[in-house]
């Protein structure tokens, strides 16, 4: 299989978005979702799609992908799966993650099937950073969830927990009012 001129520079290009966060030791790595929507520009879209031979119906396919699967088509460009099975897995962004436990069952190669338990479940993670609000005090993490610190420093201790500064990433802020006096 030859990869697509096109394709080969989007995976680049999220490959090069990548960032370490800084909230575990571990080496965890995210894509911010600034990255995600410029790499899945229409203009981008459109013309990987038009490389792509197995692709038959590529505006509907196109205003699929717009409308409902950005984030998944980044997900399988970027682990080399099929862009033309996008829609067969039965999922949009908006019902990302994907369990872990669930298989797609309207994927019938099992090659296919077995390379998308092994990475999307498990490799969704960089792409799902979650957003921060400041509407609202309290919000619940997958503890799959891959946080968008650039950095974090301890700035106290006490008996009832630890107090962290971080920095997040600015395109995982929503209604968050940014100060840069401090």
């Amino acid at each position: 299989m030859t990869t697509k001129p096109r394709l080969h520079e989007f995976r680049a290009r999220l490959a090069a978005s990548m960032r370490r966060s800084a909230w575990t030791s571990a080496y965890q790595r995210y894509i911010p979702s600034s990255d995600i929507e410029r790499c899945t520009s229409e203009e981008w879209l459109r013309e990987i799609i038009q490389e792509d031979r197995s692709i038959e119906q590529k505006e509907e396919f196109l205003d699929y992908v717009l409308r409902e699967a950005r984030i998944l088509f980044a997900m399988f460009a970027y682990y080399k799966l099929p862009i033309g099975l996008l829609q067969s897995v039965g999922y949009t962004d908006d019902k990302l993650p994907i369990p872990i436990t669930d298989s797609p069952p309207t994927i019938e190669r099992e090659e296919i099937h077995i390379d998308f338990v092994e990475l999307i479940n498990v490799g969704q993670w960089m792409f799902l950073a979650p957003k921060f609000s400041s509407t609202g005090s309290h919000q619940e993490l997958n503890p799959n969830k891959i946080l968008p610190f650039r950095s974090m420093e301890q700035v106290g201790a006490g008996t009832f927990g630890t107090v962290y500064k971080v920095e997040i990433e600015p395109s995982h802020l929503n209604n968050v009012s940014t100060r840069k006096d401090i």
